[in-house]
């Protein structure tokens, strides 16, 4: 009996702690510290600090003076249980002229299920994605596209993933892996598959 409660117990807090992870406090929190690194990303420490707070480290970021956040959420994907964080921003860069910038920029987390810890996926100009997402399968059937077609397919899921549709991102990942074996293309490569399976805990390959 007391092996069986124990087992509850283990269980209950298991899954208070998982639901915990998912809160926007804890998003909140590595954003915070993202745009904190941002100010000093010019040095090593600071390069250092973004490097634990993004799933892919040789993304370039600006360097930041001030920063703004206009909107943040928690929205759900197309995956139940797994949540991404959107946050849009005003930040205040210098331009390599050396004259200073306001720019809005829109940032998008999720939680890494192997670290256990919320991780920026993209932090760029604000752009439409739904729109984006629309152009790249309209270029899946475009004659006037010259990209072979697993290149068109990874752009497209790259969006997917700002849009939260992950499990379809999944599949045009395998889709472009599949492409790209069907035309001996042996340098074709998409590292944020490994993101995604981060992400999601499932393998894109």
């Amino acid at each position: 009996m007391k092996k069986i409660t124990l087992l509850l117990i283990s269980i209950l807090i298991t899954s208070n702690l998982l639901s915990q992870e998912y809160t926007i406090e804890n998003a909140k929190k590595t954003t915070a510290e993202f745009l904190k690194a941002l100010k000093i990303l010019d040095l090593p420490e600071g390069k250092e600090l973004v490097s634990g707070l993004v799933f892919e480290s040789n993304n370039s970021f600006p360097v930041i003076s001030s920063s703004e956040i206009l909107f943040e959420k928690l929205f759900d994907t197309d995956i139940d249980g797994i949540k991404g964080y959107k946050g849009l921003l005003e930040i205040k860069s210098i331009s390599k002229a050396n004259t200073p910038l306001i720019l809005r920029y829109i940032l998008i987390s999720y939680l890494d299920k192997k670290d256990s810890k919320w991780k920026v996926f993209a932090f760029r100009e604000t752009i439409d994605i739904e729109n984006e997402i629309l152009s790249c399968k309209q270029s899946l059937n475009s004659d006037n596209d010259s990209r072979p077609m697993q290149y068109r397919l990874r752009n497209l899921a790259y969006w997917e993933i700002l849009n939260g549709e992950l499990s379809s991102a999944t599949k045009n990942f395998r889709n472009a892996y599949s492409e790209a074996e069907s035309n001996n293309d042996t340098n074709f490569k998409i590292p944020t598959s490994l993101v995604l399976n981060s992400i999601t805990g499932s393998k894109t390959e």
